[in-house]
């Protein structure tokens, strides 16, 4: 049976530390397996599915990707019964599930199970690449926000915890309505309500990074935040600091005007760059293989 990563609570301390080091090596580790990568995707991937299939193949995975929709009776098969059946004929399993992963079905799987994303639960690479370009930038010890619809989105939720145990200030800003449940939020985080874009204004203007997750949600894909939340070049500029960064996890909408683009607010560019470099880090890991460094 292989190690699974359902929560950015099953990496422990340690292996967030190594996992997230902006530390880069003259030479990549020679160790390589050959098998396969297998994806079992219910909700659209690109930058995620891409980026595992880039890590894959560096380290000698072919990638698989398995489609659970379309012809008869396809909708009505039992997800951990097919997450099972690939552990059985892959190296490694990578899943994102419309609903959350309940991680007692899969504790007989034969290969490592990685969550890609579950409905509006977690999804723990994604926060490991962030922290990753994050600590590549300068992270500890600085003021990190996390702005917009914190309820739904998971991106959010596992950076939220993740971010938790770093030495870093967290603050959350969302609307009415929209604040990141309980469960997610670390103790010491500031949790802020804030509805008109001065509200929002005042709690970015002393954060050296502003994450921003999608305005849509894949449940609510008509939600309208007024403007509060929608950041182009010309607001960065008269509100953020001249060294903070713009994070963001992709795809965007309103809330990323394509202006920030290449600007020094951008880090998003970075994000999605070092994501086979990072998720091969993670591979590396659930498959015992020697730890590589990323160049930042």
């Amino acid at each position: 049976m292989g190690r699974n990563l359902i929560s950015i609570d099953d990496v422990a301390d340690s292996e967030l530390l190594l996992l997230t080091s902006p530390e880069s090596r003259t030479s990549p580790p020679p160790a390589m397996i050959r098998g396969t990568l297998a994806f079992l995707f219910e909700q659209a991937s690109l930058r995620t599915m891409s980026s595992f299939a880039a890590a894959g193949t560096r380290i000698g995975l072919a990638p698989i990707a398995i489609t659970t929709k379309g012809g008869a009776f396809r909708d009505q098969c039992d997800l951990y019964d097919e997450i099972d059946q690939l552990s059985l004929t892959s190296d490694c399993v990578v899943v994102r599930a419309g609903t959350e992963l309940d991680r007692s079905k899969l504790l007989n799987c034969a290969a490592p199970i990685v969550n890609a994303g579950d409905s509006s639960n977690e999804h723990p690479t994604q926060t490991i690449l962030d922290i990753t370009v994050m600590r590549s930038l300068g992270l500890f010890g600085k003021t990190v926000a996390i702005v917009g619809n914190l309820r739904d989105h998971r991106t959010a939720h596992s950076l939220a915890k993740g971010l938790g145990r770093l030495p870093v200030k967290l603050r959350l800003v969302a609307p009415d309505g929209m604040a990141m449940p309980d469960r997610y939020v670390p103790n010491h985080a500031e949790v802020v309500i804030a509805n008109t874009i001065a509200e929002v204004d005042n709690q970015i203007r002393d954060a050296d990074f502003v994450y921003l997750p999608p305005v849509r949600y894949w449940n609510a894909p008509d939600l309208d935040f007024m403007g509060a939340y929608d950041f182009d070049l010309a607001r960065a500029e008269s509100v953020m600091r001249p060294s903070a960064h713009i994070l963001h996890p992709f795809p965007r909408f309103a809330e990323l005007d394509r202006s920030v683009d290449g600007s020094k607010y951008d880090a998003y560019r970075m994000q999605t760059a070092m994501g086979p470099a990072v998720r091969e880090r993670i591979l590396r890991l659930m498959l015992a293989l020697p730890a590589m460094a990323v160049a930042a």
